[in-house]
């Protein structure tokens, strides 16, 4: 599992977006997240298509369950990732049962190298 995560945060490729189905992707990407308890509910129609990056949606889930994980230390890890959509969008909920994220990080956290984690943060 930790190969993989290396693999995906190593990937510096340009972004190819693929049109297809978004609740095919997901049943699909689930096989890859093995080792993470992963509870999915897709609220879409089989009809939907989404346009994304494959590796880059992988990245993103895989960077989110591990920051997960990192935040249960003490207790069982539970994930539950949620996809509805509206006329023109979906929505991707991910939850955890982590800690959450620390005030003082939460009005930095999507600057580069902004972590809550210190010297282990990405």
């Amino acid at each position: 599992m930790v190969e993989k995560y290396k693999k995906f945060l190593s990937n510096k490729n340009e972004i190819k977006l693929t049109e297809m189905p978004l609740t095919n992707y997901l049943e699909a990407l689930k096989e890859e997240w093995e080792g993470f308890p992963v509870e999915l509910e897709l609220k879409i129609s089989n009809k939907s298509k989404a346009a994304l990056d494959k590796i880059l949606m992988q990245q993103v889930f895989l960077n989110l369950f591990k920051n997960a994980q990192d935040a249960c230390v003490n207790k069982e890890l539970n994930i539950k990732i949620t996809c509805t959509e509206s006329d023109k969008d979906f929505y991707i909920q991910v939850k955890d049962n982590g800690e959450g994220i620390p005030n003082s990080v939460k009005d930095k956290l999507f600057e580069e190298g902004v972590s809550s984690k210190g010297d282990k943060g990405t």
